[in-house]
């Protein structure tokens, strides 16, 4: 039962970063990916920018800048408001002698022009910057604020820090008719992720009780702590760091979801596999053959060897370490 309830809390909390995102309306929105094959229409496989979890999500990449969103129609606007729930989301605005441009954040906006004043939303409201005369104005708690001339162009969202998530979009023409319109907060599903970590609370929690039952107290919490600690240490790894680690291990055809699912099945091998070991599945009951845990260390040792070397080259301590380790295990 406590698995259940841990189950919810956490589906509730990170349930999203192993479910697959939604890919966004390409109808309305044109994307440029600078760097990153234009052709992958996946909406994880090399790409950062999708609806996931009741916003749109744009993400940094390891090795290039994040991509572009602009409108599909190519009408001037003249007005656009946008509701950024977390990170910093640059708004540029083509100009007749260059780009006029904002960092908007949850609640403080800079303006291009400097790199010291900051600027608050107005409470209750998204931002909004619109075409008044000749020059892009955005709106704050000190009053419309001149990020600079404007040629009635169309607009560009990109990511500054390495993940925002803007709960809303509305656009409109220099006319006041309203072209591109996205409220992503009611694409959340909170439901589903609770139902999803109850259930997934359950199948851990199952083999878990059977992994840890007839252990003396202290020996019992201990085990049941090193068993939980692998999953748990997964889900709180960041939604953008899985990204991350596929562009860096050149995952070309695995999403970042895909790699998250994949971790969190492997952190719980160890409870399946020690539950199958105690309750007799995979040794009959009635054998008492003593084990020899050395080979598996031995095993462990080799392989810490070995990524220590892949990743920071062999050296004589490494080298030295692993002899001894050897010989203490093997004598």
């Amino acid at each position: 039962m406590a698995a259940v309830v841990l189950g919810v809390m956490l589906g509730g909390l990170f349930a999203a970063r192993f479910a697959m995102p939604t890919p966004i309306d390409r109808t309305l929105w044109h994307v440029v990916s600078p760097g990153l094959d234009e052709r992958i229409q996946d909406p994880a496989l090399g790409r950062g920018v999708y609806v996931e979890d009741g916003a749109l999500t744009l993400r940094q990449h390891a090795f290039h800048r994040a991509e572009i969103l602009s409108p599909k129609d190519t009408r001037a606007v003249g007005r656009v408001q946008v509701a950024v729930a977390e990170g910093s989301v640059r708004l540029n605005w083509p100009g007749p002698t260059g780009v006029s441009f904002a960092v908007l954040g949850p609640d403080t906006a800079m303006n291009a022009f400097s790199a010291t004043d900051v600027y608050y939303r107005p409470d209750g409201q998204p931002w909004t910057a619109e075409v008044a005369g000749s020059n892009v104005v955005l709106h704050t708690t000190n009053g419309p604020i001149t990020l600079g001339p404007a040629t009635g162009g169309s607009i560009e969202l990109t990511a500054v820090s390495e993940e925002v998530r803007v709960q809303s979009v509305a656009v409109t023409d220099t006319d006041g008719n309203a072209f591109l319109t996205e409220d992503y907060a009611h694409r959340t599903s909170p439901l589903f992720h609770w139902l999803a970590g109850g259930v997934a609370g359950l199948l851990f929690g199952v083999p878990l009780l059977v992994a840890t039952r007839r252990r003396p107290g202290a020996v019992g919490w201990v085990e049941t702590a090193l068993l939980v600690l692998p999953p748990l240490a997964v889900c709180a790894v960041p939604a953008g760091d899985w990204l991350y680690l596929v562009e860096r291990a050149y995952l070309v055809r695995t999403p970042a979801w895909g790699l998250a699912r994949l971790a969190l099945g492997l952190s719980c091998l160890p409870v399946v596999g020690l539950a199958a070991l105690r309750s007799g599945l995979l040794v009959p009951p009635d054998v008492r053959a003593p084990v020899d845990g050395r080979m598996v260390w031995v095993g462990l040792a080799v392989f810490a060897t070995l990524a220590g070397a892949v990743r920071g080259g062999p050296t004589l301590l490494t080298g030295v370490g692993a002899v001894a380790t050897l010989a203490f295990l093997l004598r």
